[in-house]
């Protein structure tokens, strides 16, 4: 009996054995304030117990600093040959976006490469057969984005909103204000980083097209920047500010959100705009092109959207409503209630980064397991 009591105690103060921490790595060529460094913020600050991460970035002149600071709580933040050799030792699983020549860096590696696509243009096609040799898995954020993968076998996982960032934390009118604009123009924006495949010039094209009364406002940099002189020559008096990492402000302070990208997958700032009520004009991308497609990433919201295939041509008959109605105050009050009517708080929306998680946690250790017989836990 007195043997048998005391199994008992050694045996109760055991503690439970804990799942093995998956170990992910995650290749990237920059970290600027776009959408799909956004989309990996989202991903940390989601982040639970059963993933660890790390973030190497191969450009180290590409790196944000404020970027930076916001993922380095969640994620070591490396970059350079050592680190990329050190991640590459100590990873279960590696995920890549945008990164050429992942043969080479990962030529070491023995468990499950993820590769991530967010567009469905050249580029992203380009660098997806280049790396087609490594990549074990693929993962796309839409239809449209898994097209770039062509016959190769893709799982969805759309994009999820940050509720916090679509909240407008200062004036409309102060913003406006800050940013030239008179109290009567309507402002029509596009909001990203500024590259060719984005299309920037529509909203120049689209406003010069509706005539007085109306102002372009590009909100964002990158390397397409060279189109300034392009977007004056059509609208003279365009406004250009940076990026904003409060989106919520610039999205209150809009009257339209223009997407004319040919190439986009499935937009962040797209959904973004529909969670903070802002009307939106996209080409017919599968991504973009149906409501009922971003309202399963923000469900119940009376998104404001339609799809035109030339802006140029179709945007002279729209006319923005904007969201003048609502004060700053109003319009984040309904997000926090768009949040709470869905079972979440207002970090994150949807269940979409959970979807992400599942798919890095489940499938990628079992992988490990089963494929590469290796579950390193140390």
């Amino acid at each position: 009996m007195e043997s048998r009591s005391v199994a008992e105690r050694f045996k109760s103060a055991i503690p439970p054995r804990r799942a093995p921490v998956l170990r992910v790595g995650f290749l990237m060529p920059n970290l600027l304030m776009g959408g799909v460094e956004h989309w990996l913020l989202g991903l940390l600050k989601h982040n639970d117990r059963r993933l660890s991460w790390s973030v190497c970035v191969t450009n180290p002149f590409a790196i944000e600093p404020e970027m930076r600071r916001e993922a380095e709580p969640f994620a070591e933040v490396v970059t350079g040959e050592a680190a990329l050799a050190a991640l590459v030792a100590n990873a279960d699983v590696m995920v890549a976006w945008g990164v050429y020549g992942l043969d080479e860096m990962l030529k070491d590696f023995t468990g499950p490469v993820v590769q991530v696509s967010h567009g469905c243009g050249a580029w992203t096609e380009h660098f997806l057969a280049a790396n087609r040799a490594v990549i074990t898995h693929c993962v796309a954020v839409s239809r449209a984005a898994a097209t770039a993968f062509g016959h190769a076998r893709v799982t969805i996982i759309p994009n999820g909103v940050d509720p916090r960032r679509c909240e407008p934390l200062r004036p409309r009118d102060v913003v406006r204000r800050e940013w030239g604009l008179l109290p009567h123009e309507i402002a029509v924006g596009f909001v990203g980083r500024i590259s060719p495949e984005k299309n920037p010039l529509a909203t120049s094209h689209a406003v010069r097209a509706l005539g007085p009364g109306y102002r372009a406002v590009y909100v964002g940099k990158g390397y397409g920047e060279d189109m300034r002189p392009a977007a004056r020559d059509l609208t003279p008096n365009a406004i250009f500010v940076p990026p904003m990492q409060q989106v919520g402000d610039a999205l209150h302070a809009l009257d339209c959100l223009i997407m004319a990208s040919p190439a986009e997958g499935f937009s962040l700032v797209l959904i973004e705009s529909l969670m903070a009520g802002l009307p939106v004009v996209a080409t017919p991308r599968r991504g973009h092109s149906r409501r009922g497609h971003s309202r399963r990433c923000c469900p119940g919201l009376a998104a404001r959207s339609r799809t035109v295939t030339d802006n140029r041509a179709r945007l002279p008959h729209l006319k923005p409503v904007g969201n003048c109605g609502a004060t700053g105050d109003q319009s984040r009050a309904a997000i926090q209630r768009q949040s709470r009517a869905h079972g979440r708080p207002p970090s994150l929306l949807g269940r979409n980064h959970d979807a992400a998680m599942g798919f890095l946690s489940v499938r990628g250790s079992s992988l490990i397991r089963t494929r590469f017989a290796v579950c390193r836990t140390r």
